[in-house]
């Protein structure tokens, strides 16, 4: 598995104005930005950009890992075969994130949570550009089911949240 380094030299990216932009129109906003570089991006330079709190990262990464055991409407949605059998589940990754990064993953509901809500935003935007013709790409056509989808995931993640 590929983890993120420092960035290559001359690949580096100029944030200090972005962060500095950041910065002045949220006030509060802590935590250090970083950049860090997946070593295997050279023809598509892949870059990990995290400024604040870092777990919200890991919650939208784990919102696109579908498990076997997740609802059938969830295995539809699947681009990857997270579902296969010796998988890392949810949880297990975030386990393996904690060790690896050396951050405590407390509050895992709420990352997931967050996770799924911010996907199907995303995706929302990807099915309104289908919807009106701004992309041909049919692949974005059941994208309007997929924000019901993503919003039922979170809403059971509330209902049976300890948090």
């Amino acid at each position: 598995m590929d983890e993120a380094t420092e960035v290559r030299q001359g690949e580096e990216l100029d944030a200090r104005k972005v962060e500095a932009f950041l910065r002045d129109v949220v006030p509060g906003l802590e935590g250090e930005m970083t950049i860090r570089q997946f070593p295997s991006g050279a023809s598509n330079l892949t870059y990990l950009v995290t400024l604040g709190d870092p777990l919200m990262d890991l919650g939208g990464s784990l919102a696109y890992w579908v498990e076997a055991g997740d609802p059938e409407e969830m295995q539809l949605m699947r681009s990857v075969p997270t579902n296969a059998q010796g998988a890392l589940k949810r949880r297990e990754l975030a386990a393996l994130y904690e060790r690896l990064s050396g951050r405590a993953v407390q509050h895992f509901d709420f990352y997931l949570c967050f996770g799924y809500f911010k996907l199907a935003v995303i995706v929302q935007q990807i099915y309104y550009r289908f919807y009106h013709g701004q992309t041909q790409d049919t692949r974005f056509q059941a994208m309007g089911y997929a924000v019901g989808i993503l919003e039922k995931a979170a809403m059971r993640i509330i209902e049976r949240s300890k948090l």
